[in-house]
């Protein structure tokens, strides 16, 4: 008990020394590391990015305020230093911004400057062109730091030799490496020590695939606890994937834009049963392995550009309940337009089926309820849709919708607006869509895009459209048959920033409300219609307008010489009109 009632005063003692230090700053011994890891990147005479975030180091005792610096709020130790684009960036006055150094080289790094830190969590070294460590003085002396975590040193100029030397730091769990020089074979015994992994990322590479150093053969990478891995951008080429074996915690695997080919054998992949997110885009795959429906936790999947074929109702995808967002576009796949073979997917909010084929679907496939509430919906094709699918009629959550260059038929469905209140974009270009143009019953506030250009819809553009949609930003209305005047209204549209409606029947003047009121337009694209009447430059807002095509109309007036001074034009289409040009004289 003695020594219990001598041990209260003594920790007391401990913590007054420590606070103490805490209000005179940091420890000396890590200030003095500081200043010599800025002597080490700063240069006075360069006009480097690094020195606009170094200038702070040592103006303060108090190590936290330093830009980059984290100090422990107990303790008062260092626990992350951030040094991001702090060497061979300077400012172009030229460009107005930030350009490469090339003249000072590849930066090699003192890494024992780190070494004092003895708290340090976080370490980020991201895009200083560093090509590797100064001779004996690398990553592998700093194994002492067995708290560091967190270690980024990507966008850089290492190359395979790195990983070795990191085999000391065990206590790491996320480890950047991306953009770099890594190429050709990588040894999975390299992270045999990583063992606390669990977000790995060697994307941006040229990386082939992983080997044991003894058999030549590939492994597992042994990383039991890993749970994201990111090997997009590099030079894979073996669709079996087998390295993947034994990652059992993974949870998020990115491999795409590389090299692998045929159909996806995938025997490690199909045992990932913790995976949520999978991203195989932008390969030359032809074949999804039907055990791809045993990752019954998988929310993402992206498997965009590819060569996968057949009708999407045989694939295991309709297996995936948990998914949420699917990317199936620019692929050759068979999907129904009433996407009947995902109506069990009560979790799919984003869909994505551009290029591929688009068929009608069977009459029962009409009538069923799908257990999806959308939100993004894009099947952009050259297929034939027929009607509007029923399932649309029952969503209500839709924001974005896409279902251009489908041969749909039938009139502009205003319900589809009416339904979803929150839509912000609706495209239904170059489709077959005739009748009148019918706004929905109430004003849409939130609708900011929207393109049904290229179909048959005649009769007048609504006069109340301005009103309708308020807040639209782009509005292309071209290659119809609208008829009539342009309503006046759509000076209403107070953020509208681009409108076609061109080659249409449209007749009348321009409104004058639509090129005084308009301030936000930049592109104004009227031609090939029956307008008339005398053009008023003087009533042009032109302090935005970048775009001002109307020819192919029967506007008469003067055309000033001068129009583009004191102007943002850039393009200027008047011709086939019956317009004066004015020339100054001498």
């Amino acid at each position: 008990m003695a020594l219990n009632r001598l041990s209260l005063p003594l920790a007391a003692a401990i913590m007054m020394i420590n606070a103490s230090l805490l209000l005179e700053g940091c420890l000396e011994e890590e200030r003095i590391a500081l200043l010599q890891i800025k002597t080490s990147i700063f240069d006075p005479n360069q006009n480097h990015f690094g020195a606009s975030q170094l200038l702070s180091w040592g103006n303060d005792t108090l190590c936290s305020s330093w830009t980059g610096v984290s100090c422990d709020p107990i303790t008062g130790r260092v626990n992350k230093i951030v040094l991001y684009n702090v060497r061979g960036w300077f400012i172009d006055p030229s460009m107005a911004a930030w350009s490469r150094d090339t003249s000072m080289g590849d930066w090699y790094l003192n890494a024992t400057l780190f070494l004092p830190f003895q708290e340090l969590k976080t370490l980020g070294l991201r895009n200083n062109y560093m090509a590797g460590c100064v001779a004996n003085e690398g990553f592998e002396r700093l194994s002492r730091l067995n708290k560091l975590e967190y270690l980024d040193l990507g966008l850089n100029n290492f190359n395979n030799s790195i990983l070795s030397s990191l085999k000391g730091l065990s206590s790491l769990k996320h480890l950047f490496l991306d953009s770099n020089q890594l190429n050709g074979s990588i040894d999975t015994k390299d992270f045999d020590s990583l063992s606390k992994l669990e977000e790995l990322d060697l994307s941006g590479n040229e990386i082939q695939n992983f080997v044991t150093s003894t058999a030549g053969s590939e492994r597992s990478m042994g990383l039991n606890k890993l749970e994201i891995l990111g090997l997009s951008f590099n030079k894979f080429n073996d669709s079996s994937l087998s390295f993947l074996e034994g990652l059992s915690s993974l949870k998020q695997l990115n491999i795409d834009n590389n090299q692998l080919k045929g159909p996806m054998a995938m025997k490690g992949l199909c045992e990932l049963k913790q995976l949520q997110e999978l991203d195989i885009s932008h390969n030359d795959l032809n074949g999804l392995p039907s055990c791809l429906a045993n990752l019954t936790n998988l929310q993402v999947l992206d498997i965009s550009s590819n060569e996968f074929t057949g009708n999407i109702s045989l694939s295991p995808i309709g297996s995936l309940t948990s998914i949420r967002d699917l990317n199936l576009s620019d692929n050759r796949f068979r999907i129904p337009i009433s996407l009947g073979p995902f109506f069990n997917l009560s979790n799919l909010k984003n869909l994505n089926g551009d290029n591929n084929e688009i068929y009608e679907s069977t009459e029962l496939e009409h009538n069923l309820i799908p257990r999806f509430q959308l939100q993004r919906l894009s099947l952009a094709c050259n297929g034939f849709g027929g009607t509007f699918p029923r399932f649309l009629y029952y969503q209500q959550d839709l924001l974005h919708v896409d279902l251009s260059y489908n041969k749909m038929t039938g009139e502009f469905p205003s319900w589809l607006l009416q339904n979803n209140t929150k839509l912000e974009e609706l495209y239904l270009v170059n489709n077959s869509l005739s009748g009148s143009f019918q706004l929905p019953n109430r004003s849409h506030v939130n609708l900011s895009r929207l393109d049904i250009s290229r179909n048959e819809i005649d009769n007048q553009i609504p006069t109340e459209i301005g009103s309708c949609f308020p807040r639209l930003v782009f509005l292309n209305l071209s290659r119809n048959h609208f008829g009539g005047s342009i309503p006046s209204s759509i000076s209403n549209m107070s953020a509208l920033d681009i409108i076609d409606l061109s080659n249409n029947r449209l007749s009348g003047n321009i409104p004058e409300q639509l090129v005084e009121g308009s301030l936000s337009l930049r592109v104004l694209v009227l031609s090939n219609n029956h307008l008339k009447g005398q053009l008023l430059w003087r009533s042009f807002n032109l302090a935005y307008l970048t775009d001002l095509i109307l020819s192919g109309n029967q506007l008469t007036g003067i055309l000033p010489d001068s129009l583009s001074n004191g102007s943002r034009l850039e393009a200027l289409d008047v011709s086939l009109n019956n317009l004066t040009v004015r020339y100054r004289d001498g």
